[in-house]
């Protein structure tokens, strides 16, 4: 499993996707989305950024190599699956951790259920 962390790997994901031995491509969007700023520093448009994850899962499935990505919700995994999108990373460890967290401090004092109880 290779990932596509890059603009530069994107545009060059053709022949990257050719080598043989590469069983599946994994994309984590932080870093794509980073290397895709403009030189002022602005980061991609939302439109620029979907279509470059197109882009990457379309020659993903022209080379035969399921395709996936990191997502912040289950709701998002949901949307990349719908999306044909095959392997998907939901959520992070830190998250669920800071998640199960704040739920517990919010049963241990529901008087303080406004605010950051447990912060990423």
């Amino acid at each position: 499993v290779i990932q596509t962390e890059h603009i530069q790997a994107v545009e060059e994901a053709d022949e990257i996707y050719s080598v043989p031995g590469i069983n599946a491509i994994f994309s984590g969007p932080n870093d794509l989305a980073y290397s895709m700023r403009s030189p002022d520093g602005a980061m991609p448009s939302p439109e620029h950024f979907e279509a470059t994850l197109a882009r990457i899962l379309k020659t993903a499935k022209a080379h035969g190599l399921p395709c996936g990505l990191h997502t912040l919700s289950i709701q998002d995994a949901l949307r990349r699956a719908s999306q044909g999108f095959q392997l998907i990373a939901a959520g992070s460890e830190l998250k669920f951790m800071l998640d199960g967290a704040t739920d517990a401090m919010r049963q241990a004092y529901p008087d303080r259920a406004e605010g950051g109880l447990a912060k990423y």
